[in-house]
């Protein structure tokens, strides 16, 4: 198989829609329609955690939280369960990225970042969108004094029973990386 061209079809400045000719395995030329960020823009996804201090019989310990956000996306009409994400903005680096975007949606700073992947795609039969995930540690109070007013987000620290419970309720749309990190969490207490 070969991609012989690309024509941008109809642009906005965060998505193009694209149509590509490409040869398929039998020789014929065919048409894939997809979507593309403009220049390559690349986004990052935060899986974070918050330890959250507990007096215990044995003095003072902490239980991990797992950050879950709840978000309005409009494609959907509806709220997805997932993680803090955003684009990269131009020339700032990936991590300074990830500290921002926490910090915007959810009013929590990183005080580890532990992992960075390399980037990743969404769903590359209808886009090339690549993202970082990054696993990190924070700290702070949830707040939203720096939302946008196009963002509805509402920030949960779950505990690892809380995220089990939330894994089994019935008519929750999860976001794609998200609900496989939170597997993880709720089986083993940690990312």
């Amino acid at each position: 198989m070969k991609n012989l061209d690309t024509v941008v079809k109809y642009d906005s400045p965060f998505l193009e829609f694209v149509q590509t000719r490409y040869v398929d395995q039998a020789g014929q030329i065919k048409k894939w329609n997809w979507c593309r960020r403009p220049n390559g823009t690349k986004a990052v996804v935060i899986a974070a955690i918050v330890d959250i201090p507990k007096n215990t019989i044995m003095g003072m310990s902490t239980i991990p939280h797992l950050v879950v956000i709840k978000e309005f996306r409009v494609p959907l009409n509806d709220y997805e369960y997932g993680f803090p994400a955003g684009l990269i903005d131009p020339g700032e680096s990936i991590e300074s990225a990830i500290r921002r975007e926490l910090e915007e949606e959810t009013g929590l700073k990183i005080t580890k970042i532990n992992h960075i992947s390399p980037p990743v795609v969404s769903s590359a039969g209808i886009s090339d969108e690549s993202i970082y995930m990054a696993y990190v540690r924070a700290t702070g109070t949830p707040n939203k004094e720096k939302l946008e007013a196009s963002e509805d987000i509402e920030t949960m620290l779950l505990t690892r029973g809380e995220v089990c419970d939330l894994l089994q309720t019935p008519g929750i749309i999860f976001g794609k990386s998200a609900y496989c990190v939170m597997k993880c969490f709720s089986e083993f207490g940690s990312i």
